[in-house]
């Protein structure tokens, strides 16, 4: 996969493309019924983090030729996933994601960064999809204002961007099997879930060797090994559910 000038063009202005076709139907539903077994095993969550150092599926999804042909072309040949995360909002779920940068919390706005989220589910405005501030991260980081207690499904409590351009906003709408790349600083967030099923995305930040740090080991996407300052995942984790899920809990990871 190689996009076109005017494709990359509207990446550098926009800062999002979608909808990309990486999933043939089958291949979606086939995710997420690995996914919704994970769930049956270890309990229902909303997300599950660094999940593809744990689960073969995670590994093999955020792996898969198509999703990483598609970063190459904006990161270009060198690319290592930094970090990966399931996020699931049940139907009627109030949760939603504050509008934030990624890279304000990550360090991932110290090199090229994106971040890849697959659609599991129809991905839609009546069950909170992805919404982006077109063009947004053209600005440096802005800050951020933590605003704890509300249903919020950041990691860290609310982190909120306050201040920005509304008549900008996007919604990131996709297809089961369809993908979406923004930006790591592009500002974004997502609504609750109304409808009457879940919606599920799988979203993966892919970085190059220019990036500073990573909190977790990191996997070799494509390209060179240029990490020494990094663990590198090499091996991908067991098919075995059971065990992949204790190893998590091991872990302190779920």
């Amino acid at each position: 996969m190689r996009y076109s000038r005017s494709v990359l063009a509207r990446w550098k202005t926009d800062g999002v493309l979608f909808p990309i076709r990486v999933l043939d139907p089958d291949e979606a539903a086939s995710f997420r019924a690995l996914l919704e077994e994970t769930q049956r095993r270890a309990g229902p969550r909303r997300r599950y983090d660094a999940c593809h150092l744990y689960f073969r599926w995670a590994w093999d999804l955020a792996m898969h030729p198509r999703v990483v042909d598609g970063v190459e072309s904006i990161l270009g040949p060198d690319i290592i996933i930094h970090s990966a995360r399931v996020m699931v909002k049940f139907a009627h779920d109030p949760g939603y994601v504050s509008w934030h940068q990624d890279g304000t919390y990550t360090g991932l706005n110290s090199s090229p960064t994106l971040t890849a989220w697959i659609a599991l589910t129809d991905s839609t405005p009546q069950n909170g999809c992805v919404r982006v501030v077109a063009g947004s991260h053209h600005k440096p980081p802005l800050e951020h204002v933590r605003t704890d207690g509300r249903p919020d499904v950041m990691n860290r409590g609310e982190i909120e961007v306050a201040d920005f351009d509304r008549e900008r906003i996007v919604d990131v709408v996709l297809r089961p099997g369809e993908m979406s790349m923004h930006d790591s600083n592009i500002i974004h967030g997502s609504e609750p879930n109304r409808s009457d099923g879940p919606r599920i995305g799988f979203n993966v930040s892919y970085a190059t060797p220019a990036v500073e740090r990573a909190h977790t080991a990191v996997v070799i996407a494509r390209g060179r090994n240029a990490y020494p300052r990094f663990e590198v995942m090499h091996t991908p984790p067991t098919a075995d559910l059971d065990a992949s899920i204790a190893a998590m809990r091991n872990d302190g990871a779920l």
